[in-house]
């Protein structure tokens, strides 16, 4: 799969749909004119079988694993829950690519620090910080001192109550796969959306 980057900010919109018979939907990214860019499927929300990771200890239960969807339906990446934070492979592999855990979290306010690709000792290296308020949904995703990502509320004029479940994400230019920057809000947001 190549990478998406784009020369110019593009704004995806964020939004949960419901479906009969499920207590959670799936969630979706859609461009400005409605076209269906991602999808987040849950496992909690499908009832076919999803990609589990093994973990280190066997009699631990399996993680909830989420993956990320392109427009067609094919996996991207597969987001789970480890003992320290996140974790995501690329499509339905096994493999991590990068890992994400939280270095502030408070009643307000969340900062977490993305791990991407290995070094040379088999680590990690930290990319990307992500810090906001998930209750506002107001999220800026920092490459070094430059912002690649950040999502915000839709207001409209007029409006006395801003609704929470539809907001937008604003990829700018940069060399940051924008599927990753998606998978990354997912994490970000771990089921307040």
């Amino acid at each position: 799969m190549a990478s998406v980057i784009c020369e110019i900010p593009i704004d995806l919109f964020i939004s949960r749909k419901r479906r009969l018979g499920f207590t959670h939907g799936d969630l979706m990214f859609t461009d400005g004119s409605g076209k269906l860019i991602f999808r987040l499927l849950d496992n909690r929300s499908s009832s076919s079988s999803s990609t589990t990771i093994t973990t280190k200890d066997k009699s631990k239960r399996s993680p909830r694993v989420v993956q990320l969807l392109d427009d067609k339906g094919n996996p991207i990446f597969s987001i789970s829950r480890n003992d320290v934070g996140w974790q995501g492979c690329r499509g339905d592999s096994k493999d991590v690519i990068f890992e994400v855990k939280k270095t502030l979290q408070s009643f307000w306010r969340r900062e977490v620090e993305v791990f991407l690709g290995s070094d040379s000792s088999g680590g990690f290296n930290s990319i990307l910080k992500m810090r906001g308020f998930p209750f506002q949904r107001s999220c800026t995703i920092y490459e070094g001192n430059s912002v690649v990502g950040q999502t915000s509320l839709m207001y409209k004029l007029g409006m006395a109550i801003v609704r929470r479940r539809r907001f937008r994400l604003t990829i700018f230019p940069g060399s940051i796969d924008h599927a990753l920057l998606v998978a990354l809000i997912v994490i970000y947001y771990q089921g307040n959306i």
